[in-house]
């Protein structure tokens, strides 16, 4: 007996039990939809409102929508660099020196850590060294609060763990609630945040209001030393970098409060920072 070839004849019925094909379903298979003329004409006119819809209004509806806040929260970063440009020094806050820190005594400061008792600091031929373990170690100036101004640091690594994390910065506006917080990563390309702090429920959180990298050229050694600069000025902080200006924050609100230095290590990591040349200027 002749097998039939697989898919054809009764196998092929056999796979689907109980599945038949009437012969109206049939012959509603073999239907064709004939386009008249004034249908022709509907669909054309109707594909050529879609193209004005897409061409003309859409874009206008678009253009009429309020611009979308910038993801960083408030940052208007620096515009590029133009090509074969170089950072030329800044010139200072023009306004009148407030503070001009030697550092030749720490009376004028007062400290804390937001986190574990691993730290010390001391003072080495006018430079005040902060070491840190697992650790945020800030140094408050005890000499008046501040809520505008140019302010101005030197900062370098001295030794311990060059790890990523390690960071030094500016610490603005500090009340017993709120501060702001200006950070440079030194082994992380040029890596900076400037974050809002507030105590909520005893417990410290932040919020990242801009972030970025230095431009390459005003990158530095991560062990040379690095100058930090923040002008305050109501809302508005701009931010630099070794000269090199980063943008503009736009804050919450610009209350009066300390200004500080702030050494970071994390990750049971330690490192040993060093500051001179802490001076705020008035702005004009």
């Amino acid at each position: 007996m002749n097998t039939p070839p697989s898919g054809a004849g009764s196998n092929r019925r056999n796979r689907n039990p109980g599945f038949t094909t009437s012969a109206p379903a049939r012959r509603r298979a073999r239907v064709r939809v004939k386009l008249t003329p004034l249908g022709l004409l509907a669909g054309l006119v109707a594909l050529g409102g879609l193209v004005f819809l897409a061409t003309r209004v859409l874009p206008a509806v678009l253009a009429a929508r309020p611009a979308e806040p910038p993801a960083s929260g408030g940052f208007n970063p620096a515009p590029p660099l133009a090509a074969g440009a170089t950072v030329a020094a800044l010139p200072p806050a023009s306004g009148a020196i407030v503070i001009n820190e030697t550092f030749d005594t720490l009376g004028n400061w007062r400290f804390a850590t937001s986190s574990g008792p691993d730290y010390r600091i001391s003072l080495d031929k006018g430079e005040y060294h902060a070491e840190a373990k697992n650790t945020a170690l800030h140094n408050y100036f005890d000499q008046g609060k501040f809520d505008s101004g140019s302010v101005e640091v030197d900062a370098r690594w001295v030794e311990g763990d060059d790890d990523k994390n390690a960071r030094v910065g500016l610490v603005l506006r500090r009340t017993d609630q709120t501060a702001y917080y200006f950070e440079y990563y030194l082994f992380q390309n040029g890596f900076w945040v400037f974050q809002a702090g507030e105590k909520k429920d005893g417990k410290d959180s932040f919020r990242t209001l801009g972030q970025g990298n230095a431009n390459a050229l005003a990158l530095r050694d991560p062990k040379a030393w690095q100058h930090l600069r923040v002008d305050m000025n109501g809302t508005k902080m701009k931010l630099f970098v070794n000269n090199f200006y980063l943008g503009e924050v736009d804050t919450p609100q610009a209350q009066k409060g300390d200004l500080g230095l702030a050494v970071t290590a994390t990750d049971g990591k330690r490192t040993h920072m060093a500051f001179d040349n802490f001076t705020v200027r008035n702005l004009k």
